[in-house]
């Protein structure tokens, strides 16, 4: 492949490489380096197995950075393992949080088999991540040594300049290096393997081996030998006649020879200064040093010679006796390299190297040391025990220490004293704090960014990929998605809706009539335009009216109400205007709800121990009364019953009495017998009498008909019968008998003339048919438009016949009066005491208890209660409500009293924060406190602290370590 050279000024910048494998930059080892390299120049060291670049002054590391890793999981709310792809040796060396939160080592996990993530709390709780937590792994690696490559330590590097020639590094003893001249003293004295002074230097013995000759090792039975020429060598002895300067016969060795240097079946009778005996002697020896063979005396086995002080024949069984034996009496000291002669206590054997021999002597320290310090170049060995290693800083480092703490500190640009940013923070997000200062901020590009940083200029660069402008556009029926990132979206208005694009504004226009269609009680209307009006006229008795943007419908007919309110044997409540209001208030044991959509005021009569009386059980739909004079309430026979679902009271006989009694009705009045002083009908229409049989008119005295008359009578059959104007004209009249309100009967004869006239606030008029109408002249008179309940919706009437109508509640009976115009409104019997409320449950009550609300009933307590509203916007901070606080602030500190009750409501965190009282902060179910706690950590935490309560406890979440707070008791 051809390859084109470029040359100075033909690449311009910004120079972009394709493809995705990668580009190869120059590399070598340190002594490969550019000699006179220029600012800026990057290559890889193969020595250092990084990338380095020159900055002007000195070469320096770009990377990598293998001290830290990140890993990634996503909890799935079942599994509380994670497997880790790099090995964690220790715990503390990750930082593991879930969901932002950091989690402790030991406490809220662990490691196990150094690359699995357990989720398993101090007391073994396996407490898995919630579905879609986010944990986050990062790890540490502590970097426990370093080393510098051969040849990468220059004096570019070195704190110092370079020296001259012979000249020597030293040290001052103050931690700076320098090049000067050395004077070795003379005669000085020597250690090691020799000793005595530099004049007089003596080899220590035993400390010559083959690895201090020059010679290479040799093989089992080989022996050390010279070819006379300084050459030493092993050789094999091979058999010879000996004589001459050199060994080659093994009788020609003389001196000491191991026992390793003797070949095995070498020894044979021949080799032995012995004369051979006869078969079965065993070789002796006469203690002279001579050998020789004797009978054994015919002895067919050995085990039964006797051990003598001379013949040591040993069985096995002796052998271990014997060894025992001396094993048992033997001493330290008689080990032949161990002078142990008056040790003191504390001592150890410490071996002398002049001597050779190990001797009683004190140990400088117990503790383990390091004897050798390695460095990147060259490495340093303690001489003495009391030796000092000198760390000094090098090129932008410097040293200090303090007590036992030894400080190394970067001196250099964008070392400690640099500015840096502990806490980034992003509206409307969670900030991110470092955890460590070394830790490390991960920027991660969502979708449609890439992020990419340039380590030589220092930047990050945010770029926004070329990506749709929206991903899709759902509506009401339909969704459509962009194919290419250009892509249009076309808003169109339907039916009544119009858009108008303006620069970059889109208006969306309610095109439609402000008003679509009207309907009312008869007809409907729709508007055609937009701006078509629609007109609210008055009807009968109805006028209205438009102020601003109110529009007000008023009715301009007499109301029929009562204008008066009377309660027996309390004061009347007069109605002062047309539009006055009656509010109902509820007393004790009374309970008032309204329904304003079926014009209904219900009193209940409330448990309670102010009432008296019972209830007897009665049918539905039975009305109940006293009985008898009493406390007992009973219920109504078939003949007095009422129908709620048609508000209909059915009755066999209806007696009013008193000065005034009226039966008001707009429908139909059903009954066997009326007893009346008057009957009369305030209607528009006709007023319709009908019986299946005979109306009979029963009076003492007589029945007249004011200034009207009785039409379309029929032909009288017998005399009793009434006449018309037909018969009574043929036929010779009698007179009649008529009677009015006052019972006076009064005779009426022939020719006379009957007025019907009108009393107090009654008038009444004839038409030319002869018709008579009574009507109440009462106009405008003051009545009760609306019903007012305090904490109740108010009832007003909807129309001029409107009926409110009062229901009777739990424990509450109505009696109504219609003679009297009275209602009475009882209360049944309550409870006679506390225990038989259906919410009270107390058990031998004592003095000085008081009842508190536990959430289900009222239950007798102690001491005092107080009670806090716990609740979380998110899983950071509880926001805490109750006595002393203002406003809801987070996590705030509690103060309880020994003693005291404390209700600790957390139902509103809906079970996703469990609230655990502790004795320290923590996640998890460890170190809770529970003397004294009772109900649910996702309800009502019931604390009734004890008198040997601990000063301080912490309210906590299970399952977030930044929800807590302090608990001080006192």
């Amino acid at each position: 492949m051809a390859r084109t050279r470029v040359s100075t000024g033909q690449i311009v910048g910004n120079l972009v490489f394709d493809g995705n494998v990668g580009i190869t930059v120059p590399r070598g080892n340190t002594a490969n380096r550019n000699p006179n390299p220029n600012q800026g120049e990057i290559r890889y060291n193969t020595d250092l197995n990084v990338m380095e670049i020159y900055n002007g002054s000195a070469w320096g590391s770009m990377g990598p950075f293998p001290f830290a890793t990140v890993e990634y999981f996503r909890g799935d709310g079942t599994t509380y393992e994670f497997l880790l792809a790099n090995n964690v040796t220790n715990a503390n060396d990750i930082i593991v949080t879930n969901n932002g939160v950091q989690q402790r080592a030991g406490l809220d996990f662990r490691i196990i088999d150094n690359n699995i993530l357990s989720f398993t709390e101090e007391d073994s709780t396996q407490n898995p991540p919630i579905d879609g937590a986010e944990i986050n792994v990062r790890g540490f690696s502590p970097i426990t040594s370093a080393s510098i490559p051969a040849g990468s330590i220059t004096l570019n590097e070195l704190a110092f300049s370079d020296g001259s020639a012979g000249q020597f590094l030293t040290t001052d003893g103050n931690g700076n290096l320098s090049f000067g001249n050395v004077t070795f003293p003379s005669n000085y004295v020597v250690g090691g393997d020799v000793s005595g002074t530099t004049d007089n230097i003596q080899i220590r013995a035993n400390t010559i081996g083959i690895t201090e000759l020059k010679v290479s090792d040799g093989q089992i039975g080989q022996v050390l030998a010279t070819d006379g020429n300084g050459n030493l060598s092993f050789i094999t002895v091979t058999g010879g006649t000996g004589g001459g300067g050199s060994a080659t016969n093994f009788f020609d060795l003389t001196g000491q020879i191991a026992y390793s240097q003797i070949p095995n079946s070498i020894i044979t009778i021949e080799k032995l200064d012995v004369v051979d005996g006869n078969p079965g002697d065993i070789l002796s020896t006469d203690g002279s040093g001579n050998l020789s063979f004797v009978s054994p005396n015919n002895i067919s086995t050995t085990d039964n010679l006797t051990e003598g002080s001379n013949n040591l024949y040993f069985t096995n069984a002796r052998a271990d006796a014997r060894a025992d034996l001396r094993i048992g009496s033997a001493d330290i000291s008689d080990l032949n390299n161990v002078n142990a002669t008056t040790p003191s206590t504390g001592q150890a054997l410490v071996y002398n190297g002049v001597s050779g021999q190990w001797e009683a002597g004190s140990v400088a320290s117990s503790q383990n040391l390091f004897a050798t310090f390695t460095a990147n170049s060259g490495s340093t060995t303690a001489n003495t025990t009391a030796d000092t290693l000198n760390v000094i800083g090098g090129t932008d480092i410097s040293t200090s220490i303090s007590g036992d703490t030894l400080t190394i500190t970067y001196t250099g640009a964008g070392g400690s004293s640099v500015n840096s940013f502990e806490t980034i923070s992003i509206a409307g997000q969670s900030s991110v704090v470092a955890d460590t200062s070394s830790d490390t901020l991960t920027l991660v590009g969502g979708s449609g960014l890439t992020i990419t940083t340039n380590n030589l200029t220092d930047t990050i660069t945010f770029s926004v990929d070329n990506a749709n402008k929206f991903t899709s556009v759902v509506s009401d029926n339909g969704t459509v998605t962009p194919s290419t990132p250009n892509s249009s979206i076309t808003i169109a208005g339907g039916t009544g809706i119009g858009t108008i694009v303006s620069g970059s504004t889109l208006t969306i226009n309610n095109d439609a009539p402000k008003w679509l269609t009207i309907s009312s009680d008869s007809g409907s209307t729709t508007a055609n335009t937009t701006t078509d009006t629609l007109t609210i006229a008055g009807g009968t008795g109805i006028s209205t009216a438009v102020v601003g943007d109110t529009l007000t419908i008023n009715n301009s007919t007499a109301l029929n109400n009562f204008s008066t309110i009377s309660v027996s044997g309390q004061g009347d409540v007069v109605a002062d205007q047309t539009a006055d209001t009656l509010t109902i208030v509820a007393g004790s044991n009374i309970t008032i709800t309204t329904d304003p959509s079926s014009d209904a005021i219900t009193i209940n009569a409330s448990a309670g121990s102010g009432g008296s009386g019972t209830v007897t059980s009665a049918l539905a739909g039975r009305i109940a009364y006293y009985a008898n004079t009493g406390t007992t309430v009973a219920g109504t026979s078939t003949g007095l019953t009422w129908n709620n679902g048609t508000n209909t009271l059915t009755l066999q006989n209806l007696n009013l009495t008193g000065t005034t009694g009226n039966i008001t009705s707009t429908g139909t009045i059903t009954a066997d017998t009326i007893d009346a002083n008057i009957i009369q009908s305030t209607s528009s229409g006709v007023p319709t009498f009908e019986s299946g049989s005979d109306i009979v008119f029963t009076a003492p005295g007589e029945i007249r008909v004011n200034n009207s008359k009785i039409t379309l009578v029929g032909d009288p059959i017998s005399q009793q019968d009434a006449a018309n104007k037909r018969y009574v004209d043929s036929v010779a009249f009698g007179h009649f008998n008529i009677t009015a309100d006052d019972s006076t009967l009064r005779t009426v004869r022939g020719q006379e003339t009957i007025s019907i006239l009108g009393g107090t606030n009654v008038t009444t008029s004839s038409d030319a048919e002869g018709n008579i109408t009574i009507n109440a002249s009462v106009s405008g008179a003051n009545a009760f438009g609306s019903i007012v309940v305090a904490g109740q919706t108010t009832v007003s009437a909807d129309t001029s016949s409107d009926s409110l109508t009062l229901v009777a509640g739990t424990n509450v009976t109505l009696t109504t009066n219609a003679s009297t115009d009275t209602i009475t409104i009882n209360a049944a019997s309550g409870a006679s005491n506390l225990n038989e409320l259906t919410d009270v449950s107390i058990t031998s009550p004592e003095t000085g208890q008081m009842l508190v609300y536990n959430g289900t009933n009222w239950v007798q307590a102690n001491g005092p209660t107080y009670r806090y509203e716990f609740s979380a916007v998110d899983a950071n901070d509880y926001q805490v409500g109750g006595p002393g606080l203002t406003g809801t602030p987070n996590d705030p500190d509690l103060y309880f009293r020994k003693g005291n009750t404390y209700y600790l409501d957390n139902t509103a965190t809906g079970g996703a924060h469990p609230l655990l009282i502790k004795t320290t902060p923590g996640t998890g179910t460890g170190n809770q406190y529970t003397t004294g706690v009772s109900g649910s950590a996702n309800g009502v935490v019931i604390f009734e602290v004890p008198m040997n309560a601990p000063a301080t406890l912490y309210y906590q979440c299970q399952f977030h370590i930044g929800m807590v707070g302090t608990i001080n008791i006192s």
